[in-house]
Formats: C-alpha cells, structure tokens, sequence
C-alpha cells in the first residue's frame, strides 16, 4: 500500500524550472467534497489499490506533460529576453524590432493556458478520486489485524502528499507573480498574462481544496 502511495506523494514534486516570465499552471473544475463510504460499497482493498495506482500514474503523466509545456515557454522566454537585450544594447530597441518579439512570447504563454484548460479537468477528477480511495483504504485497512501500525504509516504517507502539494503551490504561485509583474506591452501580450493568471489562481483554489480532503482523511 505505502508503495502505491509513495508513487502519489512523487507526483506533487515541484518542477524547477528557469527564471521566467511565465507560470506554470493548472486550471482545475472546483473539487468536491470527499464522500462518506457506503454500507453498500463492496469495494476490496485490490480495487481501491488498483485505482490508487491508476490515477496516480494519471496525474503524473498530466503534470510531466505540463512540465515539458513549461520547460518549453521557459526556454523561449529566455531565448526572447536575450534578444530584446542584445537590441537594447545596440540601441535598436523600436517597436518594428520589439514587437515580433512580445507576439512570441504572448503565444507561448498562451500555448500554456490552452494545454491547461484543455486537460485540467480530468487531473482534478484523479485527484478527487485518490482522495476518496485514500479513505477507504485507510478503512479497509481496520479489517487487518494489528492494522494500527499501518493506518498510521499510511496517514505519515498522505502527510508527505499534502506538504509536497503545499510546496507545488508556492513554487506555481510565485511565477505567476513574476508573469504578472511584467510590463505591459501590447493588447495581446497583456491579455495572455491575465489569462495565464486566471488558470494559475484556478489550480491553487483546487489545489488548496484537494489538500483539505486529505487532510480531513489524515485528522479522522
């Protein structure tokens, strides 16, 4: 169990990534509440594993897949911030130079927000789901005996997927600052920033209710 569930606590490891202009983010459908288990829920500790596993290797693969996104509108970033550096420095930064520039740099941010929106809400649901497999794990694990010792190892476990989630957020939280921060160039530029804002601030209010449903499970 404790196996599976590390594979989920690895999933929240932040992403370093290049200083930047851009944010990595995740535009999430709001979560709801984790559900009390049924005296009907036949459910057996191989299918709770099972789905544990399944959407664990879901959620990693949404936010690998988001990492490269990121990775990629890092790297362009720099690659633009140079160039306009290098104009600068030859005294040629005027608006026929600047412009092609700022339109880059606008339609990376804005390759980001598309890949967030677009796939968000299935990683929402996987985390939804984990969280609610995740309790009844926890009780169907009372059916064993000297089942203390591992519902407790199995709490320590959510314990460490909740801190790397709360670090996820910081890290995602202070480059969207950083995007914000930016100057305004154009109506596209700026409308690429708030937009990549808005998905930022969606994916930590989710976060932050994903991390109460485990912390809920790991207080009970």
């Amino acid at each position: 169990m404790n196996l599976i569930l590390d594979k989920l606590s690895r999933v929240f490891v932040p992403v370093e990534t290049t200083e930047i202009t851009e944010n990595r983010v995740i535009a999430i459908a709001t979560l709801p509440v984790v559900e009390a288990i049924s005296d009907k829920d036949d459910d057996g500790i191989i299918d709770v594993l099972e789905r544990i596993e399944q959407n664990s290797k879901l959620a990693g693969e949404f936010l690998d897949n988001m990492s490269g996104v990121l990775n990629e509108v890092s790297r362009e970033t720099n690659v633009s911030a140079e160039k306009l550096k290098e104009l600068k420095s030859l005294g040629l930064v005027q608006i026929i130079e600047t412009k092609p520039i700022i339109h880059h740099v606008s339609d990376m941010m804005d390759n980001l927000s598309i890949f967030l929106e677009n796939r968000s809400a299935a990683y929402a649901s996987n985390i939804f789901d984990m969280a609610n497999d995740a309790r009844k794990l926890i009780n169907l694990a009372a059916d064993f005996n000297d089942n203390e010792e591992d519902i407790a190892s199995l709490k320590e476990t959510l314990s460490g997927v909740v801190l790397r989630m709360e670090e996820n957020i910081l890290s995602i939280d202070g480059m969207k600052n950083e995007a914000l921060g930016l100057q305004r160039m154009t109506k596209q530029f700026n409308g690429a920033k708030r937009r990549l804002g808005l998905n930022v601030d969606a994916y930590i209010a989710d976060t932050k209710s994903a991390i109460s449903m485990f912390k809920n499970i790991i207080e009970e």
